[in-house]
């Protein structure tokens, strides 16, 4: 049997597909079928998951992750995606980046501002710059906020996964901080 792909791998291959190609109410439809099937199928409900994200649904997104059950939480196909959401869910609220750079320019000293900034720039598509600036806000203000600066990094990292080359990036730039 190696190399079998079972029906349930098949239909949520093919939801896949369907929401890449944007067909999310099919795609939907089929996640909806596998999870009906098998309740404990981290894939199946992080295909609804990110339905709901393309659509942009992002509370509803993050109240059907809260009504998982502890394992599918924990998942890696789930949390990944907790993380995202997290990420996207600061990033709406963030300001204008001119602004917040401004703020910094005046405040050099001032952690908020910096931390401000950076979860702004990761927002924004500066993935780079964000992790730089994060981790430099763990190098001068390490413990500032509970970690806030580190936690945030972790997020970004899991929200990228592991292969990502700002995740590998950052981790090592983050390392050389924490073991220096």
């Amino acid at each position: 049997f190696e190399g079998e792909v079972s029906p349930l791998e098949k239909l949520v291959n093919e939801a896949g597909s369907l929401l890449e190609n944007g067909d999310i109410e099919e795609a939907v439809l089929l996640y909806s079928q596998v999870v009906e099937v098998d309740p404990k199928n981290p894939l199946g409900h992080a295909g609804l998951i990110r339905a709901m994200m393309v659509e942009n649904k992002t509370d509803e997104a993050l109240n059907y992750i809260e009504a998982l059950d502890a394992e599918l939480k924990n998942s890696n196909e789930v949390s990944g995606l907790k993380a995202a959401l997290e990420l996207l869910e600061s990033d709406s609220n963030s300001e204008d980046l001119e602004l917040l750079r401004q703020n910094l320019d005046n405040n050099p000293e001032d952690p908020n501002a910096r931390y401000d900034l950076a979860v702004s720039l990761y927002g924004k598509g500066k993935v780079e710059e964000s992790i730089d600036m994060l981790v430099e806000l763990v190098k001068t203000h390490g413990q500032w906020n509970e970690d806030a600066a580190r936690s945030q990094l972790l997020k970004i990292f899991e929200a990228r996964g592991h292969l990502d080359e700002h995740t590998i990036e950052g981790r090592r730039k983050l390392s050389s901080v924490l073991f220096s």
